[in-house]
């Protein structure tokens, strides 16, 4: 059993600092919360690691080695933003954790935090001991805004660090804590534009900078539902957030959406005449990089030009002029 961090354990733990500090650098939540627990994991030599965060949005768990489910249904949510365990004694003791403002802990100082037995809950006997997991070490506790980091032991000779390995847990917390609150802005600043996509009067679509359609709000579905020729509708709009993303000048920053420079003002199809503007979400908003966003609404239908009624109808010119 090592006393001391070697190069490798340095390493490591240099690896889950760079993934609890890097939400917006993955594609999704999961794949962010499944890069920290399998690091986490890689540093302290426990085949069990879990990432827990509570939201006004839901519940993310995250697990290696184990599954999250057990803990995913061991939380409910009494109102928006409000998580509790199902066991009382379990609330007791995260409240006692946050009052005291630990940074990481272990199973075996609950009993002097909160005067609980954990070996005497239902959860430590129904979850923690079948997986794996008796000997906990932590980081937080569970509440809107924040969350836990923990590894689980059998046995507290499994500890790669022996009594040390508390403290070099303790390491991460800096860490920990900004890479929550930056999962957290992003998930605020998600929340608000879906908000705003779901209101508008708009039909609106936002692309990300791979081509992928992050969003589009019910107006915009059901144009494309009215509309027969609605999958070429589609197809058009994705043309056009495509060209705006080519004049993205790569590197610029701005505050707000900025306006695509050229903007290609109206699309038409067979049953209408669409008018549209796209513009440029900063980073951080719908995306962890640049993201399109698309505005379309339906403009009177025009009466249709000569040639537009021949290649429409097929029809000679004198038939067109008649029509």
């Amino acid at each position: 059993m090592a006393a001391s961090l070697t190069d490798r354990d340095l390493r490591r733990q240099t690896e889950v600092v760079q993934e609890l500090l890097s939400p917006l650098e993955h594609d999704s939540v999961p794949a962010w919360g499944q890069q920290v627990v399998s690091a986490l994991s890689e540093f302290l030599r426990s085949g069990r690691a879990l990432l827990f965060l509570p939201t006004r949005g839901g519940i993310h768990a995250f697990a290696s080695g184990v599954p999250a489910e057990p803990f995913r249904e061991a939380v409910r949510a009494t109102s928006p933003g409000a998580n509790h365990f199902y066991d009382p004694a379990l609330d007791r003791t995260m409240a006692a954790i946050r009052r005291r403002g630990l940074g990481a802990w272990s199973t075996p100082m609950i009993p002097e935090v909160s005067g609980i037995e954990l070996e005497r809950q239902p959860f430590y006997h129904e979850v923690l001991r079948p997986l794996g997991m008796a000997h906990l070490l932590a980081l937080g506790a569970p509440s809107p805004g924040g969350g836990i980091l923990s590894v689980g032991y059998d046995d507290p000779s499994e500890r790669p660090f022996g009594d040390r390995t508390l403290a070099a847990f303790d390491t991460l917390r800096p860490a920990f804590r900004a890479g929550v609150r930056s999962f957290e802005r992003f998930r605020q600043r998600a929340g608000a534009l879906r908000h705003v996509l779901s209101d508008s009067e708009l039909g609106l679509l936002v692309v990300g900078p791979d081509g992928e359609i992050l969003w589009t709000n019910s107006r915009l579905d059901g144009l494309l539902e009215e509309d027969p020729a609605g999958s070429d509708l589609m197809a058009r709009l994705l043309r056009v957030a495509r060209a705006a993303r080519r004049s993205r000048i790569p590197g610029r920053k701005a505050a707000r959406p900025e306006p695509v420079r050229k903007p290609r003002d109206r699309i038409r199809t067979e049953w209408d005449t669409y008018r549209l503007a796209a513009g440029f979400l900063p980073p951080g908003t719908a995306h962890r990089d640049w993201a399109v966003v698309v505005a379309v609404r339906p403009g009177r239908i025009a009466l249709p030009t000569v040639r537009e009624l021949q290649e429409f109808e097929g029809l000679t010119e004198r038939q067109a002029e008649v029509a």
